[in-house]
């Protein structure tokens, strides 16, 4: 009879870390307005809000122009 396998799993992880910025001057304004990632690993302060009326509003705006 064979043991079963374990699987160890680390305590932690290495994060890739933050990149210096450009040096360049055509990648400092191609860089200009990077968006950076949603998820779970970002903090609430830094991600973007709407309104829900606007949301909704400009949804209709645009499902109705294609019915016509």
């Amino acid at each position: 009879m064979s043991r079963p396998k374990v699987i160890e799993f680390p305590s932690r992880v290495a994060g890739a870390g933050v990149a210096p910025p450009p040096t360049n001057r055509f990648a400092r304004w191609l860089l200009t307005d990077k968006v950076q990632p949603n998820g779970p690993e970002v903090a609430e302060s830094t991600a973007r809000t709407h309104s829900w009326w606007k949301v909704m509003t400009l949804t209709g705006v645009d499902y109705f122009s294609t019915l016509s």
